[in-house]
């Protein structure tokens, strides 16, 4: 009835954990391994680089389906990032999310922008006292087959939704060019999905296909334009009445359990793809919660845990800042 914790020694392992064993978690072998995997400050830049591009088109279009300028989006993604770095496991950065404003933009059609903030940041608290009261460790109940079918399903999603912006020779060429670089070049040191998204950019630009920009997507020059009018504004929410929560609380509980399931499918996506086990429970000889941080040794709060805090401090940092939110992606 128990499991070993992650990191300890051959010898340990199978056994009941217990306080005594702690100095084995560190295995030479293990921190060797990790030492060598480590990646460069330029590495890590690269690779920072390649996730903002991708999520500049994902807030373009979450805030094409809410209904806010684009520049909305793009600061959710800002405020999201941050909070990815104070507690998201690694690996994972949250950012906007179709599967979060998908029902946010049902409920603008229907109640307009007014509530938006209300409706975030009744989500975020929902996520924290998902994560106080140790709603993270239903991820331990997701089977290989269950993270296998979610995996297969938003593959599925994402082509699809990309058939649109394939609706000619041109921008179907230029797709398959970014794609074919992006699945066979090395990840490191440059990420492939890079070099794709730039060759193919100049081979339209040289070639002169007549295929939408971002920016022509966005439908508002301030969107790229830059300067001081491009940053947000601090503001406050407005206290709500009893009828605008009682509006507003059945969108903000399917945004969060949304949220919440996404972000931690994400995390144990992650686990998989680096065979680390950071968000897998342990437990000792007694049936009680062995705690581990991201470094493999003993922490206050788990992995897990910790990542659904972190959004939900991102969820409502970003409506201080006019945002809509977002979740946990890979």
């Amino acid at each position: 009835n128990f499991v070993a914790p992650p990191g300890g020694n051959r010898e340990l392992r199978g056994r009941p954990f217990s306080d005594s064993a702690l100095p084995a978690l560190a295995d030479p072998e293990v921190e060797t391994l990790e030492a060598v995997e480590e990646l460069s400050p330029v590495e890590e830049v690269l690779a920072g680089v390649s996730v903002a591009f991708s999520l500049l088109s994902k807030a373009l279009a979450c805030s094409a389906i809410v209904g806010t300028g684009p520049l909305v989006g793009l600061w959710s993604c800002v405020s999201l990032g941050f909070a990815s770095i104070a507690g998201m496991r690694p690996g994972v950065v949250a950012g906007s999310a179709a599967v979060v404003v998908v029902p946010l933009g049902a409920f603008t059609a229907v109640h307009g922008l007014q509530l938006v903030p209300l409706v975030v940041l009744l989500a975020a608290l929902i996520e924290f006292a998902a994560g106080a009261v140790g709603f993270a460790r239903a991820v331990d109940l997701v089977s290989k087959e269950v993270l296998a079918g979610f995996l297969n399903a938003l593959g599925l999603a994402l082509l699809m939704s990309q058939f649109g912006a394939m609706s000619t020779p041109e921008a179907a060429a230029l797709a398959l060019i970014c794609a074919a670089l992006t699945q066979f070049l090395p990840s490191t040191p440059v990420p492939s999905s890079l070099i794709g998204l730039a060759v193919a950019s100049i081979v339209g630009i040289v070639l002169g296909f007549d295929v939408p920009t971002l920016a022509a997507k966005a439908k508002d020059p301030l969107a790229f334009a830059g300067g001081l009018a491009a940053l947000p504004q601090f503001q406050l929410p407005q206290l709500p009445s009893m009828e605008d929560i009682s509006i507003a609380l059945p969108c903000a509980v399917s945004i969060a359990f949304i949220s919440l399931l996404e972000t931690l499918l994400a995390a144990r996506v992650v686990d998989d793809r680096k065979c680390e086990e950071l968000c897998t429970f342990f437990y000792d000889e007694n049936g009680e919660l062995v705690i581990t941080g991201p470094d493999g040794k003993p922490a206050s709060v788990d992995v897990p845990t910790s990542t659904v805090l972190s959004l939900a401090a991102g969820n409502g940092l970003s409506v201080f800042f006019g945002g809509f939110g977002g979740c946990g992606l890979v």
